[in-house]
């Protein structure tokens, strides 16, 4: 059984959040408000890299933070 794209593409998505919470978590000191704070900062540096390494064609940035 093969599995669509979409549901590969939301497990993906998932996964990076809950790798940059993990990260985002440690960093804060283990405060919640915190880790709040530094998982939207850090999906937004990962979607700023994503979205230019598109535009300027640039191979290793495209994949963002989590490399996937």
């Amino acid at each position: 059984m093969k599995i669509p794209k979409y549901i590969k593409d939301i497990g993906f998505e998932a996964l990076r959040y809950l790798i940059l919470g993990i990260v985002a978590f440690l960093v804060s000191g283990g405060t919640i408000t915190g880790a709040f704070i530094w998982t939207i900062t850090l999906r937004i540096v990962d979607k700023l890299l994503h979205k230019y390494g598109k535009e300027e064609n640039v191979e290793w940035l495209i994949t963002g933070l989590t490399r996937f």
